[in-house]
């Protein structure tokens, strides 16, 4: 597939590079964009490098965050929030499907944090994110915070998909995995 010739050829780009600063950041590459969403392979200076599948509009974004390793994370982000840390319970409701409750997800800067556990019902959620329409970010008693489209997420979360794998390809140093 396209994509994953992409990521690989992004990632080795990348891994040439990690140790080049000393910011968190080192570099990130787009490695797919479907309508409004995109899909980046980013590395880090502690060498961790991680799959990233977003949607922005103006000021705010919503990501999911997967290394293939660990547990995926949902990032909603907001150039007007301010954080100072803690935890919050949010919920999420795509289209008009049942909401999600999150309990405990962490707020950072301008950031909501929230792992999904490696379930069914994450595979669920993520199922919903790629055949919906919108994503809703509600507050713990029901008011409408942000929403998203979910428009070319399917496409971006398969393509997310590949980029985990080839992360994970390249880490266990074996090209036929």
């Amino acid at each position: 597939m396209k994509v994953f010739r992409n990521t690989a050829i992004a990632l080795g780009l990348i891994l040439g590079g990690v140790a080049a600063q000393a910011a968190d950041l080192v570099e990130s590459r787009i490695v797919y964009q479907r309508k409004q969403w995109e899909v980046l392979v980013a590395a880090y200076d502690d060498a961790s490098i991680t799959c990233i599948a977003r949607v922005e509009k103006p000021g705010s974004a919503f990501a999911i965050w997967a290394d293939g390793d660990s547990a995926a994370q949902l990032q909603f982000w907001d150039n007007s929030w301010n954080f100072s840390g803690g935890a919050e319970d949010i919920v999420v409701q795509i289209d008009r499907r049942a909401k999600w409750d999150l309990t405990n997800a962490d707020l950072d800067g301008s950031s909501v944090w929230f792992t999904l556990p490696n379930n069914n019902d994450a595979e669920r959620f993520i199922r919903e994110v790629a055949y919906g329409n919108t994503i809703k970010l509600f507050n713990n008693s029901g008011r409408l915070i942000e929403s998203w489209s979910l428009a070319g997420s399917l496409a971006s979360i398969n393509a997310l998909i590949d980029c985990t794998d080839t992360l994970l390809t390249q880490a266990d140093g074996n090209p036929f995995n």
